[in-house]
């Protein structure tokens, strides 16, 4: 059959080679596994048509979004395994045709839709991990713009690995066709990846989320050599962004001890507050950029300065790229007003 007038093979005007009842059990069977891994269950439809990727959205700061990836963590079949489920060759390569299976290696698919940063993965015979996992899911990384994938020191035979690839070797829990490998493991060698006070921020994400929890977390410090664990006292679930994380490990290295989320009557909840009357708001492009949130921004600082507390906002990219600026704006702020 020609690639953009493909048919389920069964039931169409098409024949697919297969006679009779056995036929019609192996496509129902075909697209019975791909129900029960959230695919389409749908006859073929022509390539030029733009397939959806409901199963596969972006799951930035979606926590039901994030536990669905989890759940439903991707895998390569191998031929072996698609002809045990009851595919033809020529069920195989129609499904192909139609891009309901992509063949990513030799004997190896993948099911369409897939999200791209596994299909790298798969590509390249790895698993989609560390900060790039970690970003996929919505938890705050300071991404380098590499891919990281984890390789068994024991895998042969694979593609070359091309520019902006980091592979970290070492032995992964998951099956070996798994294109992602365990959340905790990923917020471990995230932990070795990433600076201390960004891991720390990292954790404090995940948690947030209800990714992982405090047994979770245990576990993660068990896979890092003893000199992590100080971070685990600097873990708070309670920040809500990365870039609080990162301010309040500041202020904590000031002599500072903030309060995280504290709600003050008529102006609401503030990010971090220090020594009870100076509100610390660390302000981002993706939810402060808008008019009509920095006027209500405004009206909040109005609002805190009259009940007598004063308003420092700090942009997210300042946090992340100008650390210094902003542990001396802090200083600056808190000497000039002691004084007074």
């Amino acid at each position: 059959a020609a690639p953009n007038s493909c048919t389920s093979g069964v039931g169409g005007s098409r024949r697919t080679g297969m006679a009779g009842s056995a036929g019609v059990r192996a496509s129902q069977r075909y697209h019975r596994d791909r129900s029960a891994l959230g695919e389409s269950s749908t006859a073929c439809a022509p390539r030029r048509v733009t397939r959806t990727k409901s199963s596969r959205r972006r799951l930035v700061g979606a926590r039901h979004e994030a536990v669905d990836m989890l759940l439903s963590s991707p895998s390569y079949l191998r031929t072996a395994e698609l002809r045990l489920r009851g595919y033809t060759r020529t069920m195989i390569r129609r499904a192909v045709d139609c891009g309901d299976l992509i063949r990513v290696r030799r004997g190896r698919y993948v099911w369409g839709g897939i999200d791209e940063r596994h299909m790298v993965a798969a590509r390249s015979g790895g698993r989609l991990d560390c900060v790039s996992l970690l970003g996929a899911l919505g938890v705050f990384v300071l991404s380098d713009g590499e891919t990281h994938l984890q390789f068994d020191r024991s895998d042969s035979r694979l593609p070359p690995r091309h520019r902006g690839m980091r592979a970290h070797w070492r032995h992964a829990a998951g099956s070996r066709a798994d294109l992602q490998v365990d959340l905790v493991e990923a917020l471990a060698q995230a932990c070795r990846c990433q600076p201390p006070r960004v891991a720390v921020a990292s954790l404090d994400s995940a948690l947030h989320l209800g990714l992982i929890d405090t047994d979770d977390l245990d576990a993660v410090f068990d896979r890092l050599p003893r000199r992590y664990r100080p971070l685990r006292k600097l873990i708070d679930a309670r920040a809500e962004a990365g870039s609080e994380t990162l301010v309040r490990l500041i202020l904590r290295s000031m002599g500072y001890r903030p309060s995280l989320q504290v709600r003050l009557r008529g102006v609401g909840r503030v990010d971090l507050l220090i020594d009870g009357w100076l509100i610390v708001e660390c302000d981002s492009r993706a939810f402060h950029g808008d008019v009509s949130q920095q006027i209500r921004d405004r009206r909040r600082d109005l609002a805190a300065a009259e009940l007598g507390y004063v308003t420092l906002r700090i942009l997210a990219e300042d946090v992340f790229h100008r650390p210094d600026a902003v542990r001396a704006a802090l200083g600056s702020v808190q000497d000039v007003l002691c004084k007074d």
